[in-house]
């Protein structure tokens, strides 16, 4: 299942159209779902994102495979209008920074994004929420890092006069972005439910991450990056056969497998 989170109805609105998302009976929070996609209204705030999230992926039991997506709007100074894909959040309150692991392909710069509890009617920050370090910290209960994604779109640049009131026309402006990644997302899910019972694809892992010198960490990101190949119909064995030609492979310690598995991710994105 592939999880979205939005803070308000506006923000939703364009995926609930385009996914033909059906509102479920919940009496607690506004959750919208087809076979593929489950949507939950968070309301604003870290509290309300965090205790939302929680609920829905406790309710609907989330496995570790699963996505969650927050996908909304945030101040920041640069243009209004334009997505960023998010690789690290900063909670401002406590300065800690989450980083969440960028496995798949996707049409949208990165960017790093602050988050806080209050609203700023001024700022330094590149860019600036009030949900993604709780969202995070939910999800990351429930998924692994390389399922927790963040796509957020510029409203306003701190100031009351730039603030864009047509929040749905802006999101539905990146739909086309949006949905690249998301059937990016549900292509994934789809091969994994097939690779279960694939011994062959398990053999594949298991020598591949002894080719690497994996940690369990380490194992864990090349899983992702097989299945990424996979899903995108990539072949990797020319660039694990280029690799050996070159030495890389196999690793004789973790240094040289960090270093490796960074490499072929670069090849395969």
């Amino acid at each position: 299942m592939i999880y979205i989170a939005c803070a308000i109805y506006k923000e939703a609105k364009p995926l609930i159209e385009k996914y033909n998302l059906k509102r479920i009976d919940d009496g607690k929070f506004q959750i919208f779902r087809n076979d593929t996609v489950t949507l939950i209204i968070t309301g604003s705030g870290q509290t309300n994102a965090a205790i939302a999230l929680t609920y829905l992926l406790t309710k609907m039991g989330c496995t570790q495979d699963d996505f969650v997506i927050n996908i909304g709007i945030c101040a920041g100074l640069k243009e209004i209008g334009k997505a960023f894909f998010i690789n690290k959040i900063t909670d401002v309150a406590t300065n800690r920074s989450y980083y969440p692991d960028v496995f798949y392909k996707y049409s949208f710069e990165e960017a790093e994004i602050f988050s806080g509890q209050t609203i700023l009617s001024e700022g330094a920050y590149i860019l600036y929420d009030m949900e993604a370090a709780a969202i995070y910290q939910a999800a990351v209960k429930f998924v692994s890092t390389d399922r927790i994604s963040f796509i957020k779109i510029v409203s306003d640049n701190y100031s009351p006069d730039s603030v864009i009131s047509d929040v749905d026309a802006l999101v539905k402006s990146i739909m086309p972005q949006i949905d690249e990644y998301i059937l990016l997302c549900a292509k994934i899910l789809e091969s994994e439910a097939n690779e279960s019972t694939d011994s062959q694809f398990e053999f594949q892992i298991s020598q591949l991450s002894n080719d690497f010198h994996c940690s369990v960490t380490m194992e864990n990101t090349l899983l992702g990056l097989l299945k990424f190949a996979h899903a995108s119909r990539i072949d990797v064995k020319p660039i694990l056969e280029d690799m050996e030609t070159k030495e890389m492979l196999p690793c004789t310690n973790k240094k040289e497998g960090n270093q490796a598995l960074e490499y072929f991710r670069k090849q395969l994105l």
